[in-house]
């Protein structure tokens, strides 16, 4: 708390004041008394002097780094006040992004379990013609090709029979 400078040298003339007093009674009076009690005040009036120029820089360099602290202060908020915006929008993006990377997850997972329908439809499939066309009434591969030759004769046949009707 800064006390006005009026008050603190109404305080030091008081106390100056109360000093001469007590100077005045405890010295004898002759006239020499007279000059020495003059250098007395003059040394008190000097005193008061230093005193309130010493308070005076004391406050303006009190206030000089109110000034620069508070530059400081500022200058720190406002770094603070950017980063903690910087860091907010850099974790709303990071939301953003994990729903976006588990929404795509959930669909390559969904479109993977239904090629993975389509796969063992598939594979049943193969499995049920697989004895048909292999081995089917227990021919080996010749006698399989030599009855496909004669279907294919028969069939030429009937083609031919067709044509000349």
């Amino acid at each position: 708390m800064i006390v006005s400078l009026d008050k603190a040298i109404t305080f030091y003339e008081a106390a100056a004041g109360a000093q001469a007093d007590v100077a005045e009674e405890s010295t004898p009076q002759a006239g020499t008394d007279e000059e020495t009690l003059g250098t007395g005040a003059k040394g008190i009036t000097a005193l008061l002097s230093k005193i309130t120029s010493d308070f005076d820089n004391m406050v303006s360099e009190t206030e000089e780094a109110d000034k620069a602290d508070e530059a400081d202060f500022q200058k720190s908020k406002n770094a603070l006040l950017e980063n903690i915006a910087d860091k907010n929008m850099e974790t709303k993006m990071d939301t953003q992004d994990l729903k976006s990377t588990n929404d795509d997850i959930a669909k390559t997972l969904k479109e993977l379990q239904t090629q993975m329908g389509f796969m063992k439809n598939n594979l049943k499939v193969v499995a049920d013609l697989k004895p048909v066309c292999l081995d089917a009434g227990g021919m080996n591969f010749n006698d399989r090709k030599n009855k496909r030759d004669e279907e294919i004769a028969a069939l030429n046949k009937a083609l031919t029979s067709l044509k000349t009707q």
